[in-house]
């Protein structure tokens, strides 16, 4: 080890040693996943190109099984993120979320942070398949998608798309009043929006019912109760519509 370089290895001066091979460890095509260092407490030796060999084929057979370990951690993790991600719309389907909000609600129930859920539809959606068909219809729904993302983004929001219009946001550490107020701005924002169908333009509205979880209610119940206030909201707001 030379002088000038000694003092980039001070654990290793106080054990005698002298000397050191360093080899990148590369994937196939040549990026750097690791390095092996071999370190000597005798001077470098006249020829080392048999040591340098040996380290090398070492060095090669270490790359190849971290690369076939990362290679299987990343089909794993992109398995688990098929199983749990609606492919439209890219946010959680219903057993991605039932994992995550289901912990969420373990852990904060401990910490005494509130978890709200927001249940969302849109409305007469049934009416712009009939008449402008799915291809129309799925594009509303990754319209909507966006909006629910725009205002849910933190990573205690958990949002999900069960199937069909029904949209569910699970959240953390959050009031019921501000998640109220966040759901409200999803609503303003989607009512902003405009899809062009057969050269009619489509504003797509939604309604939302919110929910806080009581001690001890699981996700199903506190789910249940958010479709409640859902509902409610679209009978109030039906009625409202009819006057």
């Amino acid at each position: 080890i030379p002088c000038d370089v000694s003092e980039h290895f001070p654990s290793k001066e106080p054990l005698g040693y002298r000397s050191f091979v360093g080899i990148p460890l590369r994937d196939v095509q040549g990026n750097v996943v690791g390095h092996i260092a071999i370190y000597d407490q005798s001077e470098h030796v006249q020829d080392g190109t048999y040591q340098l060999a040996v380290a090398q084929a070492f060095a090669g057979r270490m790359a190849g099984e971290i690369c076939r370990h990362l290679d299987q951690e990343q089909v794993l993790r992109a398995a688990i993120r098929d199983a749990e991600t609606c492919s439209m719309t890219e946010l959680l389907n219903r057993r991605g979320l039932q994992a995550r909000a289901q912990l969420l609600l373990e852990t904060t129930r401990r910490s005494h942070f509130e978890v709200c859920a927001v249940a969302f539809d849109l409305d007469r959606f049934k009416q712009v398949n009939d008449k402008y068909g799915h291809a129309t219809g799925d594009r509303l729904l990754v319209a909507f998608a966006s909006c629910l993302q725009a205002s849910f983004h933190r990573e205690t929001d958990h949002v999900a798309r069960l199937g069909g219009d029904e949209f569910i946001v699970v959240t953390s550490n959050t009031s019921l009043a501000e998640v109220q107020r966040l759901a409200e701005s999803v609503r303003t924002l989607f009512e902003a929006t405009m899809l062009d169908a057969d050269g009619e333009h489509i504003q797509g509205t939604c309604s939302f019912g919110c929910a806080k979880a009581d001690d001890g209610m699981d996700l199903e119940a506190l789910l249940a109760n958010a479709d409640q206030a859902l509902y409610v909201s679209k009978r109030e707001r039906h009625a409202a519509t009819e006057q």
